[in-house]
């Protein structure tokens, strides 16, 4: 398949991801064969292209897991098992405070605490995380104005929301979003939306029309995670951006570690040719700080400074921190 065929004088080449389910006696119907190596053909196209997967019993009980997870994400979702974090945002020259990224976890009737990490990446899969990502933009709404209520939000504070760029191809994006900051009287000055580097890169053309339409309404936009992925230069330069977020497997040792120092550098002197901010997450010590600020790194946050906390403690924090005026 990989060889080119010659089709009205121009030539096509293709590739196969191939799932294949060994024959055995327990099966009951044929459909449930289909089934098992539609679920192979799914895992090969995860691994790159002109792969193929063999079906075994661990990716039968890893897919049944994801179905009942599924299934209890959208109870979930109904049932209000879902809460908002805050955690503050710095900014490094001043050590004021420059705003808050909001953090969903899930309060699982029977795991427990649940994090991102855990059940994301499935909602990723399908409609469940549009659904999770506009409630956490309704909580942050809510709480923003609550605290415009108490007078606790006297300069440009910003709540930082996780976007998935699925919803960049919804006819329902923008409307969803303007009935929510009308309804809550929260003007796009409070709001960045977080969307990873891997996310843009898909239908890159169409996005930097999306990205200007968020843009317009005062909104900041921040690339999430940069540095793990692997973006265009010729695409970023056009993206509207405020922020790229150093991902925190470049900050973490940073003092120990020449190659992540080298890297920080260089996400910092593109920052700054694109005339935007920077800001490194996960930074859990002092020297971590210390050696980002001398790199020109402009906001961070991480456990050095607070961890995720719940919006009573959030809010206490805001009546007693002095913001940082941009």
């Amino acid at each position: 398949m990989i060889e080119p065929r010659a089709l009205d004088r121009h030539e096509f080449s293709t590739s196969v991801s191939i799932g294949i389910v060994i024959g055995e006696t327990n099966y009951e119907s044929p459909e449930h064969i289909l089934r098992d190596a539609d679920s192979a053909m799914y895992k090969a196209k995860g691994a790159g292209k002109g792969c193929y997967f063999v079906f075994n019993k661990n990716l039968y009980q890893l897919a049944l897991d994801h179905f009942s997870l599924e299934a209890e994400l959208r109870r979930a979702l109904k049932n209000n098992e879902f809460i908002l974090n805050f955690q503050p945002i710095v900014d490094l020259k001043t050590d004021q405070l420059y705003g808050f990224e909001a953090l969903v976890r899930w309060q699982h009737p029977v795991r427990g605490l649940l994090y991102p990490g855990t059940f994301m990446p499935l909602a990723e899969e399908s409609e469940s995380v549009e659904l999770i990502d506009f409630w956490v933009l309704k909580k942050a709404c809510q709480t923003i104005t609550d605290w415009q209520t108490r007078g606790l939000i006297q300069g440009p504070l910003r709540v930082s929301i996780n976007f998935s760029a699925r919803h960049f191809s919804k006819l329902s994006f923008f409307g969803r979003i303007d009935e929510l900051i009308t309804r809550y009287g929260v003007a796009g000055k409070y709001l960045t939306f977080e969307v990873t580097e891997h996310g843009l890169m898909k239908g890159a053309e169409s996005v930097t029309q999306t990205l200007e339409q968020i843009r317009d309404r005062d909104i900041h936009i921040s690339i999430d995670d940069f540095g793990t992925g692997y973006s265009s230069l010729s695409y970023l330069h056009r993206y509207p951006i405020n922020i790229l977020k150093i991902d925190r497997c470049f900050v973490r040792d940073l003092h120990q570690q020449p190659q992540n120092a080298a890297i920080v550098r260089a996400i910092i002197a593109l920052a700054n040719s694109l005339k935007v901010n920077t800001m490194a997450e996960g930074v859990e010590t002092a020297t971590e700080r210390d050696h980002l600020a001398a790199l020109g790194s402009h906001f961070a946050q991480g456990h050095l400074f607070a961890s995720p906390m719940q919006e009573e403690a959030a809010t206490n924090l805001l009546s007693r921190a002095k913001i940082v005026d941009l």
